[in-house]
C-alpha cells in the first residue's frame, strides 16, 4: 500500500518543489497534489501555463523519486450563487482534471455539490449532482483520470452539530457510483467524515466495497469537529478501519489529509513533523497487510 499526504498547508508556507522534498524526505512514496489556490483567480493555473507548471511539478516529483498518486479539485464555491455553477464550478474543476493528467496523476478527488437545505431535498442534490460528474466523465476520459466522488456533510449552527449532505450516508454513496455507472468514476471516502456524521468507517467501507472504493482521505476526530488530524489523536479506531480496508481488498493508497496536525508547529519543524506523519502512515499500511494475512485477528491493541 503506497502511502501519500496531501500538500496543502506545506505547499502554502514553502511552495510545491519544497513541500514535495520535505514529503519524500519525511518517507512518504506519494503526494496528493492540493489545487485549492484555483480559487484565487490570480493562481498560476489560472493563467496560460497551467499545464506547463503541472508538468514542470510533475517531472521535479519524478527527478526526486515521489510519486504524485492524487489530487484534489479546488472546492470553495458557492452554488447558490446565479451563474456560479456555469461560470466557476465547472470550467474550474475541469481545469483542475486537466493538471491531474498533465501530472500523471491517476485520481482526483472532486467534492459533490452540496448545501443547505438537504433534508427533504435529497434528489434535487441528486440530479444536479449527476449531470454535474456526467459532465467531467468525457474530461477524465480524455486525460486519463478517475474522478473521485467524496462523502460531505453539512454544519448545523443552530444546534452546533453536523448534518448529513451529499453522500454522507453509504447507501446514498453507493447509489451515486451506480448510477454514474463509469471506469472514470470511483469513491473517495474521508474517514473522518463518516465519524462526524456518526457513521463508523469500518461498517461504510464494506458497504462501498472493492469495486466502488478508490481512494482515502485519512485523518481523525473525535465525532463532534472535521479536525482533520492525525490518526491515533481522535477517538476513530483505525484497526478496525485497516481490517474493513484488508477485508474487501482495497487497492488504492493510504493518503493522510491530515495537514492541521502540522499547524501548531514553527516552520523549521514541520519537515520532523512531517516524519511522524509518515511514520504514522507507514503503521496502518502494516496493519492493512497484517490483517490481509491474519483476517480473523482480534483488532484490540494495548495502550
Amino acid at each position: 500500500m503506497i502511502t501519500s499526504t496531501q500538500t496543502a498547508h506545506l505547499q502554502k508556507r514553502f511552495g510545491f518543489e519544497k513541500a514535495l522534498d520535505i514529503i519524500a524526505d519525511a518517507g512518504f512514496e506519494g503526494a496528493d497534489i492540493s489545487l485549492f489556490g484555483m480559487c484565487n483567480p490570480e493562481d498560476i493555473f489560472n493563467t496560460d501555463r497551467y499545464l506547463a507548471r503541472a508538468e514542470e511539478i510533475r517531472d521535479y516529483a519524478k527527478k526526486i523519486g515521489l510519486l504524485l498518486t492524487q489530487s484534489h479539485a479546488p472546492f470553495d464555491f458557492h452554488i447558490e450563487k446565479p451563474g456560479e455553477y456555469e461560470d466557476r464550478i465547472l470550467p474550474l474543476t475541469a481545469r483542475a482534471i486537466e493538471i491531474a493528467g498533465a501530472m500523471g496523476i491517476k485520481n482526483i478527488v472532486v467534492h459533490p455539490l452540496h448545501g443547505l437545505p438537504y433534508y427533504g431535498y435529497e434528489e434535487d442534490w441528486f440530479e444536479k449532482n449527476m449531470r454535474y460528474y456526467r459532465a467531467l466523465i468525457p474530461v477524465a476520459r480524455a486525460c486519463g483520470v478517475r474522478v473521485c466522488v467524496e462523502n460531505m456533510w453539512e454544519a448545523d449552527a443552530r444546534r452546533g452539530c453536523f448534518i448529513d449532505s451529499s453522500c454522507s450516508r453509504p447507501a446514498e454513496f453507493v447509489r451515486y457510483i451506480d448510477a454514474l455507472n463509469d471506469e472514470h468514476i470511483g469513491a473517495c471516502l474521508d474517514i473522518g467524515h463518516c465519524a462526524v456524521v456518526g457513521e463508523n468507517p469500518e461498517i461504510y467501507i464494506r458497504v462501498l466495497g472493492k469495486e466502488r472504493l478508490a481512494a482515502l482521505h485519512t485523518h481523525d476526530n473525535n465525532f463532534k469537529g472535521d479536525y482533520h488530524t492525525i490518526p491515533g489523536n481522535g477517538k476513530i479506531n483505525f484497526e478496525e478501519v485497516m481490517k474493513a480496508l484488508a477485508e474487501i481488498g482495497y487497492e488504492g493508497d493510504l493518503t493522510l489529509e491530515s495537514d492541521v496536525f502540522l499547524r501548531g508547529y514553527p516552520m523549521e519543524f514541520k519537515p520532523q513533523v512531517s516524519k511522524f506523519m509518515a511514520s504514522v502512515a507507514h503503521y496502518l499500511a502494516g496493519r492493512y497487510d497484517f490483517y490481509r494475512q491474519n483476517p480473523d485477528a482480534d483488532t484490540k491493541l494495548q495502550y
